[in-house]
C-alpha cells in the first residue's frame, strides 16, 4: 500500500543540458552533472527515502554477518511504488528531462529506482553492465546516481570504463562464469580509461548508459554512503523474454493485471479496464485451432482482470459473458 504524504515539490523548474554535456555523455558513456537538485531539496527527500528503506528492509543481520553481496551494499528497489514522497522524487520532471536529453529522445519512462547504501567498510562491487540484467528490448537506457549526503572519494564512488558502452553487452552467459574477471580483462585489452568523481555534493548526479562497464569502490570512510539511483528508458521500450537466468524484470509491470493491481493500490476510486482486441483475437484463434476450451478461457480472462482489482470491464465478450454467467 502506498504511504501518503503532503505534496513535496522539487524547486528550480526544468534543467537544460548543454550540447557539450550531451556529446560528452554519448562519447564517454557517463557524465557528472553538478547541482541537479538543491541541497535543501535533497535534505527533505532524503528523510522520506531513509524512512521508506527502514520500513521495507528485511535485513536483520549485523554487517559482519552478511554475505559478500550484502557487505558490498544494502539495496531496496522500487520504493516509488510504496511511498508517495519517494514517488514524487523519482517521477520528477526535472530529472526525467535530463535523462531524455542525454538519450536524445522526446520522452522517457521509469524502469526502476534503487536505493543503494554502502556501510562504512563496505567492499567494492564487481565490474558489470546493468543492461546485462534487464530483459528489455532496447538499449536506450540511462541510470542517474545521486548521493543523498555529501560524498568523498573514500566513500565508494562509481568508477566508469570510459567508452565501454559503444560495444554493446559484452558478456555471454554461456561462456563466462566469472564476469568480474572477464570485465577486468576486457578493460585491459581495450585500454579503457577509468573515471570517477573526486567528490560529490548531495544533489549532484552521475549518469551512465546501461551498457557502460562500471563498479563502485569500497567505502573506506567511517560513514555510510547513501545513494538513490533511477533508471530511465526511452519511451516505447518493452519487457522482452529473458535470454539467461540473470535477467529479471524488477521494473515494468508485465501484464494488464499488474497494471490494474498497482492502480488499485494507489487510488480509492472505481477502476475500469479494457480487454484489448489483441487478446480477444488470440483467444478466438486458439479456440478455432482446438487448443483451448473457449468459454472457459473467456471467463478466466475476465475473472483475472476482476481479481486484479477492476470495478468495470470493457470487453468484446460482454454479451456472451453475461449469458455464461447467467
Amino acid at each position: 500500500m502506498l504511504t501518503m504524504v503532503k505534496n513535496m515539490t522539487i524547486a528550480g523548474g526544468l534543467l537544460d543540458i548543454s550540447t557539450a554535456q550531451r556529446d560528452e555523455f554519448r562519447d564517454n558513456g557517463h557524465l557528472l552533472v553538478r547541482g541537479v537538485l538543491s541541497t535543501a531539496d535533497v535534505v527533505i527527500f532524503r528523510q522520506r527515502i531513509v524512512e521508506a528503506v527502514k520500513r521495507q528492509s528485511r535485513e536483520k543481520r549485523r554487517f559482519p554477518d552478511r554475505g559478500i553481496y550484502g557487505r558490498a551494499f544494502g539495496q531496496m528497489v522500487n520504493l516509488w511504488r510504496v511511498d508517495e514522497g519517494v514517488r514524487q522524487f523519482v517521477l520528477s520532471k526535472r530529472l526525467a528531462k535530463v535523462a531524455a536529453d542525454l538519450l536524445g529522445v522526446g520522452n522517457v519512462r521509469i524502469y526502476h529506482d534503487h536505493a543503494l547504501y554502502k556501510e562504512a567498510g563496505g567492499r567494492a562491487t564487481y565490474w558489470h553492465q546493468d543492461q546485462y540484467y534487464w530483459p528489455l528490448d532496447s538499449a536506450d537506457t540511462v541510470t542517474m546516481a545521486m548521493p543523498l549526503t555529501d560524498q568523498s572519494i573514500e566513500m565508494g564512488m562509481f568508477v566508469f570504463a570510459t567508452g565501454s558502452h559503444k560495444y554493446g553487452t559484452i558478456i555471454d552467459p554461456k561462456l563466462s562464469s566469472e564476469p568480474d574477471g572477464t570485465y577486468r580483462k576486457y578493460i585491459r585489452e581495450h585500454h579503457f580509461s577509468l573515471s570517477r568523481a573526486a567528490g560529490m555534493r548531495a544533489g549532484d548526479a552521475t549518469w551512465h548508459y546501461g551498457n557502460t562497464v562500471h563498479h563502485t569502490s569500497a567505502n573506506l570512510s567511517d560513514r555510510r554512503r547513501e545513494m538513490l539511483t533511477i533508471t530511465y528508458m526511452a519511451d516505447g521500450a518493452r519487457v522482452a523474454q529473458p535470454i539467461h537466468p540473470a535477467q529479471v524484470n524488477d521494473g515494468l509491470p508485465e501484464s494488464l493485471e499488474e497494471v490494474i493491481a498497482a492502480a488499485r493500490d494507489r487510488f480509492d476510486l472505481p477502476l475500469a479496464a479494457y480487454q484489448v482486441s489483441g487478446e480477444f483475437a488470440m483467444i478466438e484463434a486458439a479456440a478455432r485451432n482446438g487448443w483451448i476450451e473457449r468459454e472457459r478461457v473467456i471467463l478466466e480472462s475476465l475473472t483475472s482482470i476482476r481479481r486484479a482489482g477492476a470495478s468495470i470491464i470493457l470487453t468484446y465478450y460482454a454479451k456472451e459473458a453475461a449469458k455464461l454467467l447467467g
